[in-house]
Parts: structure tokens; sequence; C-alpha cells
């Protein structure tokens, strides 16, 4: 499924027009985001094929396992279990908040504030062999490639296979006002990126399929309608 970026524009309270104080509420639209079990790169070696499962090796004789530079493989408890993977992926395209604000141009004039008003995000059924683990949502500038220096916006719960969940997600508060200092500072255009660990052990489905899920982050612009 391709990302793709929508937003909407819809006012949200109007305070005191003796002080010519507004709020408007603002949502970047669905954001969507894929994790795929392909992109773990679980060794095939791993993998149990009567079972379809993470083979259960005897490491026991010579403490050596099948690894990999991806999935590092230890010998714990005789046998070999796969370490933790890091899974991170973008989320949608770049979010112009810039853009977003100017919409609201008829109702607002100049931005003093900008709040994190809430993120609601939904799962489509987990197509995933195994629970998603609890997943970082993150922001960095623009020029961003990965997930890596990327600051945390804020948690999505874990997800059982074959579930599908609608809910919102936990905000970080030091997350949100780094984005609204961001972007009050002039840099509106962000890249989100979703990050998962996914521990493995033997016995367990071998990763397969893919799990879609959808962000839509909502903001308050606190300002004036005139200068």
């Amino acid at each position: 499924m391709r990302p793709w970026l929508a937003f909407s524009l819809i006012p949200f309270a109007l305070l005191a027009a003796c002080d010519n104080m507004v709020v408007v509420e603002l949502s970047t639209g669905a954001q969507t985001f894929e994790l795929n079990a392909a992109s773990l790169e679980v060794p095939a070696s791993l993998r149990d094929s009567s079972s379809n499962t993470i083979a259960t090796i005897d490491c026991s004789g010579t403490g050596i396992c099948p690894s990999s530079a991806e999935v590092p493989v230890a010998c714990e408890a005789n046998v070999c279990d796969p370490g933790p993977i890091t899974l991170a992926v973008q989320v949608g395209d770049v979010v112009d908040f810039n853009a977003i604000i100017s919409e609201a141009g008829s109702l607002i004039r100049i931005v003093d504030e900008i709040q994190v008003a809430s993120a609601d995000y939904a799962v489509s059924p987990n197509a995933l062999t195994f629970g998603v683990p609890t997943v970082e949502v993150l922001w960095a500038p623009e020029t961003a490639v990965s997930a890596d220096g990327a600051t945390l916006l804020g948690t999505i719960d874990p997800v059982p296979a074959a579930t599908a969940v609608s809910s919102e997600m936990l905000i970080d508060g030091a997350g949100s006002l780094a984005l609204s200092d961001h972007i009050l500072g002039g840099s509106g255009r962000v890249r989100f990126f979703a990050r998962t660990r996914v521990d493995l052990a033997p016995g367990d489905p071998f990763p397969d399929g893919v799990a879609t899920a959808t962000m839509n982050l909502r903001l308050r612009a606190i300002g004036r309608i005139i200068d």
C-alpha cells in the first residue's frame, strides 16, 4: 500500500474574541505504514519446515549457532535463540505542517503556540504470524533517512496476531513539545517513523505476513486573528 498524505482543517474553539485569540484544530490525515516479516531477515536455516516454526537447534556440543549480521543468534540454555530484532519503517510521506497551518489563514493569522492534541491509530487485522510488540512513533526533520536520532512522539500498544485495533497513541510530553518548537521555528516539514523490537524464540511461528497501520495526528494552533 502506497503511503499518502491528506490534511483537514477543523475549527476547534474560539476564545475571548475581545483579546483576539483563537484556537484551531488541525489534522495530518491518515499516515500509513507496514510492518513486513520479510524485513526481519531471519535466516532460513532457523526454520523448522515440518512445523513452520523457529527451529529448536541443540548447541550444547559446540555452542555455535547459525547467525547473521541482521539476526544475532546465541546459544542459550543449550538451544540456539535469536536475539531481538529492531524493525523501523517510515510512516506515510513528508508532512508539511507549514502548509497545513496556512490552510487556517482565514481563521488564524499569527500562530503563537502549537500543541499536540492527540494521535489516533488503527491496525487492520494483524496478518503477521506473531504479535506486534509496543511500537514507538518518532519524528525527525525532513532530511532524516532513518529512525536513527529521531525523537519519540508516542507509543502504540502491542497488537496480538490476527487482531484489529483502533485506539489513541500515548503521547510523550517531551517529544510533543520538541515537535511544536520545531514547527514554530519555521522548519515545518517532518518525517515520521515507526520502530519496534521483535524477540523470537525457538518454537515460535516462523515470521511471515504483514501488518498495516495508519496514524492521524491532531494539533491545536493557538494564536491571533490579526497582528
